[in-house]
């Protein structure tokens, strides 16, 4: 009988091999993606007097895996004069999974529909990093009306 003899493969080898069936295929470190949430699209800021004011909310998410900063909040369009973001609310940072509530006001300096958009700009690195809500309101009147116009009690 012949003895057996075995060749194993070189240590380099089985280092490769390990590394890829343990998962580690580079040595880049990557920072955590961060993601932006915002809802609603659309605030209707409903039915308002001229000069009267209603107050809706916008909420902007941290929903990555990291933290963002949202660098800026702005109202443009036709009609932002009537829109205003109660508050200085850029450079706040949102930790993962944290909310920031943004108050817009609209006040309607006569009557008509009012439209605008509010564009919210931050850091995030994975999917959009604006996001723009349509604001609108209806600036209307208000009025009484009494139905009907005359009630019949009889004798």
């Amino acid at each position: 009988m012949y003895p057996v003899r075995m060749r194993l493969p070189s240590p380099s080898l089985l280092l490769g091999v390990a590394l890829v069936l343990g998962g580690c295929v580079d040595n880049q470190l990557s920072a955590a993606s961060t993601k932006l949430a915002v809802n609603p699209e659309l605030l209707d800021l409903g039915v308002v007097a001229p000069l009267a004011s209603s107050t809706g909310t916008v909420s902007v998410s941290s929903v990555g895996l990291g933290s963002l900063t949202v660098s800026s909040l702005t109202i443009s369009g036709n009609d932002s004069d009537v829109f205003v973001i109660d508050g200085d609310l850029g450079g706040t940072a949102l930790p993962k999974g944290e909310s920031l509530d943004v108050p817009v006001v609209f006040t309607p300096n006569a009557v008509g529909a009012y439209e605008a958009d509010l564009t919210v700009q931050t850091d995030a690195n994975t999917g959009e990093a604006a996001f723009t809500v349509h604001l609108r309101g209806l600036g209307a009147s208000p009025s009484l009306v009494v139905a009907p116009a005359a009630v019949d009690f009889g004798h």
